[in-house]
């Protein structure tokens, strides 16, 4: 017999590597008690093997009061290492770890989205291997936490979550109680998770250029995030910089002058003729046209976790749930419902309108409703995403399918027999829907 030997790949080095250095943090670990475990996490700083092993040890132990110290620290190491140790204490059948993630999806560090993605796919896939075996009812709340992320304003951050539904745990098989679920899914959104790079996309604009604001810079890359308003483009790159192109003449507003100093950028919105940008310090930042208050953001505004940009009008949602408006109301646009609260993300109408979804999974609107695009239809529920157009709204509901309200020109509201969706979006007279595993299909005017 023929013994055909290959040298060592660097991949095969690097996981020899990985694998010693987790040896070794065991055993500097072995003598550590709870507390010394927290600081290991603490104090690992590029040594990611010792927060790995600590926070795993914290979680076999089921000492969640520690982790979640750990994850409401400032650090993002100590952070991460509480998403591993929860995971782990989450594989081992603990109640209540789990839960201990439903905030994750408003962090504002899009890598630490991405990692709990990761954590919570193992729980909801049934973690095979030697994690333990979590029960069904600790599988279908990581999976009802996954949900929320695939309306994440991060492409990586939707696109894994995406991913990790659809391959990972199947999700009719989750939602049914099944007993087990399939490894090889876990794995193929496992290396889905470490394939999408922000330097592997790239942005493609078409139609009316008359401003530049289909002229993409040269060499722009790494953008995870972009927006378009009238006449102009915006892009959000991965180092948290904004990019901006387009109209930014003499006598209109200085859209695509982009604030200098600008950074740590999370989210971008592009609105009629104002921008506005979240930070990673949960503050918004404006500029453009201001003729009606829009880019006057609110003195105090802070834990804003997601922005939308109407016509003349801002929105901000806050880490409590809450909706903040100002700009343009003449519609009633900003006049927030009273009590509205529990609300996970929100749109603002090309026009003169604005939406809510809640927790609960229903939509609220309030503004102008000329066409009937504020009149929710009566029982609306389960919905995941809402868009605002011009003189209609959108909503998409956790079993794909898209409801429509508004105007009936131009059939915006043709939506019969649309199935498999996942994500939507509305322009002033036209609607958009991107279906799985098939092209993206454009209801209306072309």
């Amino acid at each position: 017999m023929v013994r055909i030997f290959k040298r060592k790949s660097p991949a095969d080095a690097a996981i020899e590597e990985w694998m010693a250095e987790l040896h070794r943090a065991e055993k500097r670990a072995q003598s550590i008690d709870d507390d010394g475990l927290v600081k290991m996490v603490r104090e690992s700083g590029e040594r990611s093997a010792d927060r790995l092993i600590a926070a795993q040890r914290l979680g076999d132990l089921g000492r969640l009061d520690l982790l979640k110290t750990l994850l409401v620290s400032d650090d993002a190491a100590s952070q991460s290492g509480g998403i591993d140790g929860v995971c782990t204490a989450a594989c081992n059948g603990r109640e209540g770890a789990v839960e201990l993630l439903a905030d994750l999806p408003d962090n504002r560090d899009p890598e630490l989205r991405l990692r709990g993605i990761w954590s919570l796919m193992m729980v909801a896939d049934g973690t095979p291997g030697d994690l333990g075996s979590s029960t069904r009812e600790i599988r279908q709340a990581a999976a009802s936490i996954l949900e929320r992320f695939t309306s994440d304003s991060d492409v990586r951050v939707s696109l894994a979550a995406k991913t990790a539904l659809g391959q990972a745990k199947n999700v009719d098989d989750v939602r049914h109680g099944a007993d087990q679920l399939t490894y090889p899914g876990r794995r193929v959104a496992e290396e889905m998770l470490r394939a999408v790079n922000p330097a592997d996309l790239e942005v493609v604009a078409w139609g009316h250029n008359s401003w530049g604001e289909c002229s993409v810079p040269p060499g722009l890359a790494g953008v995870t995030m972009i927006a378009a308003g009238d006449g102009y483009s915006l892009a959000l790159t991965s180092r948290g910089t904004v990019v901006a192109w387009g109209r930014n003449i003499a006598g209109r507003p200085n859209v695509p002058t982009v604030p200098t100093g600008l950074a740590g950028v999370t989210a971008i919105a592009a609105g009629h003729h104002h921008s506005l940008a979240l930070t990673s310090q949960g503050t918004v930042v404006a500029w453009g046209g201001n003729s009606n208050g829009e880019c006057s953001v609110p003195a105090g505004l802070a834990g804003v976790t997601a922005i939308a940009a109407g016509l003349n009008h801002s929105l901000a949602l806050t880490s409590q749930g809450t909706v903040v408006a100002w700009g343009d109301n003449h519609k009633g646009q900003c006049s927030v419902p009273a009590g509205l609260a529990g609300v996970t993300a929100i749109a603002a109408g090309v026009s003169h309108r604005s939406l809510a979804l809640t927790s609960q999974g229903t939509v609220v609107a309030w503004g102008d409703n000329g066409y009937g695009e504020c009149s929710v239809p009566a029982g609306l529920a389960g919905v995941t995403a809402i868009a605002a157009g011009g003189i209609h709204s959108l909503a998409l509901t956790s079993q794909g399918t898209v409801v429509a309200w508004g105007s009936k020109l131009y059939d915006v509201c043709s939506v019969a027999g649309l199935a498999g969706v996942t994500a939507i979006a509305a322009g002033a007279s036209h609607s958009l829907a991107l279906r799985a595993r098939l092209p993206a299909k454009s209801l209306g005017t072309s």
